[in-house]
């Protein structure tokens, strides 16, 4: 960093840091957001697919029941997809409590 000569300098490399690490929180915040919409895009995609093996429905009729039930129980897509998931995990002895 160079050194400020001024007081206006000083502020003026101030404020420029602080701008400087508000977009970098920004940033962050929205590379966060995006990870989670992935896993929740993920974690939808998988209950699609088990709903479409065990219902032997194609994937728009998969898709459309899980938001009718979403819809219906006032969750979200994705808390209803995290549930199909776990359920056909503990049916397929595929959890901790399985013996």
């Amino acid at each position: 960093m160079i050194k400020p000569t001024s007081q206006a300098q000083l502020e003026a490399a101030i404020g420029l840091a602080l701008r400087r690490h508000d977009e970098y929180q920004s940033l962050r915040q929205e590379a966060a957001d995006l990870r989670q919409a992935l896993a929740d895009r993920k974690m939808i995609e998988r209950a699609k697919g088990l709903l479409m093996k065990h219902l032997s429905v194609d994937e728009p009729e998969a898709f459309r029941r899980l938001q009718k039930f979403a819809s219906n129980k006032n969750k979200k897509l994705v808390e209803i997809a995290e549930t199909i998931v776990m359920a056909s995990e503990a049916l397929d002895g595929k959890t901790p409590f399985s013996r």
